[in-house]
């Protein structure tokens, strides 16, 4: 059940005062979703929502809109609701009256809804057993020819392909047993790898829907993690998911890592080099497969991913890398979340010493990926990537970093003429 307060106030009861609404049933992990009160809209046209964990009491919305606290306990997600912008003192007295003395009567409080409590869960393994485990696991599958074709169509090449390990999503309860046994046979150790929990004893798989996996490899090759990239999705689903386990029993939950690509693929990112980043890892190696230079680029989970941004730019740093080129989509041009997010990341970049820059390719083409592969189709030769980014017209995309940016990256102050 929802996690009560020693006033025996429930997140539940603050939705309800708020007049929140919700979007579909609770997860596994107690989690719903909230339609946002401000009316923000998608891209699609559609109202957003943000995630409300019931378990945990707490919030959390990716699209950093400007003036919204964006995460948060149950006194935030109540101002956030209410509109009220009181400090955490008076919205706890406000709900407390409120509960109280007849807003929501505790006769007439609204039910809480049902999900599945949280198991036991697990903490992930080291980077070598989650690679091994990993490794064993996807040389049990196959990739399906709908698959090969969809990466094939985004510029990957058959080599590109095998190296990445790309494996289709087994499809069936046969087929999900068949592999499972394979890695009991071999030994393999799946405690504490995102994506497989225990059920009667045994390890299963926390997905069945139609995709494919596409491994996330860390610094020094290994796969660390993997997403899924699913065949079909509802309008309000997303297309992309982390393979976790995360509400299951002995489960694990999937963080967020830099792909730094498939060993045999992508350079590596050192000293010298020019390095892209870009969001997704599937984007990043049909990126590096259609740039004629073959550049490292370096993926992120998405724009909002800060502390795995700022965990990235200590080993950038500790590279000797000063310039990234920043390869993220071009709708940061009609979005003002992902305007804003992109700003954070630059400003944590700077803190590291390391200079950011836009690769500008316009607003034809979302994503870089998208716009290389055009451009390869209609000349039938390979486009630098470089040529999109020139570091002498290195322009923060904001005042404010300007501050926060190292003195070696301010501009020169010009001394006057001695006569």
């Amino acid at each position: 059940m929802c996690h009560t307060s020693e006033f025996g106030i429930t997140i539940y009861d603050v939705l309800t005062l708020g007049g929140a609404q919700q979007v579909g049933t609770p997860s596994r992990k107690g989690e719903i979703k909230v339609l946002c009160p401000h009316g923000v809209k998608t891209s699609r046209g559609k109202t957003a929502t943000f995630d409300v964990n019931l378990a945990k009491s707490n919030f959390k919305c990716y699209r950093e809109c400007t003036d919204c606290i964006g995460h948060g306990g149950m006194l935030d997600l109540y101002n956030l609701l209410c509109g009220s912008g009181a400090d955490r003192k008076t919205a706890y007295a406000e709900i407390v009256s409120k509960l109280k003395y007849g807003d929501l009567p505790k006769s007439e409080r609204l039910a809480e809804p049902a999900f599945v409590p949280q198991k036991m869960q697990g903490n992930a393994a080291d980077a070598p057993v989650l690679d091994k485990a990993y490794r064993a696991f996807l040389a049990t599958l196959t990739l399906s020819e709908r698959h090969r074709a969809n990466l094939l169509s985004r510029g990957l090449t058959e080599r590109a392909i095998q190296q990445g390990l790309y494996k289709s999503v087994p499809q069936g309860q046969a087929m999900w047993k068949k592999s499972l046994d394979a890695l009991e046979r071999q030994g393999i150790m799946l405690q504490g790898v995102p994506g497989f929990y225990r059920k009667n004893g045994r390890y299963c798989a926390a997905t069945f829907r139609s995709g494919f996996f596409i491994p996330y490899f860390d610094e020094k090759g290994r796969i660390c993690g993997m997403q899924i990239r699913f065949d079909t999705v509802k309008e309000s689903d997303k297309r992309y998911l982390w393979f976790s386990s995360a509400g299951y029993e002995d489960g694990c939950s999937a963080r967020n890592i830099t792909s730094y690509g498939a060993p045999s693929q992508m350079p590596v990112v050192d000293s010298g080099r020019l390095v892209f980043v870009t969001e997704g890892a599937l984007k990043a190696a049909a990126a590096n497969a259609l740039d004629a230079k073959h550049h490292p680029i370096i993926a992120i989970g998405g724009v909002s991913c800060y502390g795995q941004w700022e965990e990235t730019c200590r080993y950038l740093q500790s590279k000797n890398i000063r310039f990234v080129a920043d390869a993220f989509d071009s709708d940061r041009e009609t979005n003002a979340s992902v305007q804003k997010s992109l700003e954070k990341l630059y400003s944590i970049a700077a803190q590291y010493g390391i200079r950011m820059q836009r690769c500008d390719w316009g607003t034809a083409q979302k994503g870089v990926d998208d716009f290389l592969l055009g451009a390869a189709v209609q000349t039938d030769d390979g486009v630098i990537l470089s040529s999109l980014w020139d570091p002498r017209k290195f322009v923060p995309p904001v005042r404010y970093i300007k501050k926060n940016m190292p003195a070696m990256f301010k501009p020169p102050v010009k001394k006057p003429k001695i006569a």
